[in-house]
């Protein structure tokens, strides 16, 4: 009996509980040429849920009210939760505007809010990596310890080009998962309109060289 219950304790030992994950309800606004799709986070902590709703509402009222005063003639908006864990949740808009109707295309962007689950504020990029200088992201998306990515993640070498050099460090990011971070470039910054958003990937090895390297 005593070695069924010791048994018993050491494989409850190795049951890991559930990662708490937030609930995510989606909504839409739509209008005339106006669609907008956005998520609400439900938490355990209602303090941080709040906080993390009203962050998003912010995105949503600004592209609502910029459509409503003739600032777009068209405008969209999209969600995807990237990553998910106990303490961090990260979410990418993905916004697509049209000026006037004879624009000749619109213009397409990602914004990713990476909170905090804890207390429902975003957590900054430099939490992750430190990143100093644009030089910096250049010299290693040349050497190959950073990928760019287009929108529809074909790996680009749009960075090769001096037309595209990496010009200003990007506070603008997304977890992806397995360590991976990207950073979000809107399109014309480091590379053509035709590629998107572009996703600058920092793998864990990475993160870990610029820590080393450059944060020493």
């Amino acid at each position: 009996m005593m070695k069924k219950v010791l048994i018993a304790l050491l494989l409850a030992t190795f049951i890991q509980l559930p990662m708490s994950y937030a609930s995510v309800e989606q909504k839409e606004l739509k209008e005339i040429n106006l669609s907008i799709s956005y998520p609400l986070i439900y938490l355990n902590n209602a303090e941080s849920q709040d906080r993390i709703n009203s962050d998003i509402a912010s995105f949503v009222y600004n592209m609502k009210n910029e459509y409503d005063s003739g600032g777009y003639y068209s405008a969209y908006m999209k969600n995807e939760i990237t990553y998910e864990d106990n303490d961090v949740i990260s979410i990418v808009l993905h916004n697509y505007t049209v000026r006037s109707p004879g624009a000749a295309h619109g213009f397409s962007w990602d914004t990713g809010l990476v909170y905090s689950k804890l207390t429902g504020e975003r957590i900054p990029l430099s939490n992750y990596v430190n990143i100093n200088s644009p030089e910096q992201l250049q010299r290693n998306l040349l050497d190959g310890v950073l990928s760019a990515h287009s929108a529809d993640m074909k790996r680009n070498y749009f960075f090769r080009d001096d037309s595209w050099a990496v010009k200003k460090v990007s506070n603008n990011y997304i977890l992806g998962g397995n360590g991976i971070i990207y950073l979000l470039y809107a399109p014309y910054n480091i590379g053509p309109y035709s590629a998107g958003t572009i996703r600058v990937k920092f793998t864990p090895q990475a993160i870990d060289y610029f820590k080393r390297t450059y944060n020493s």
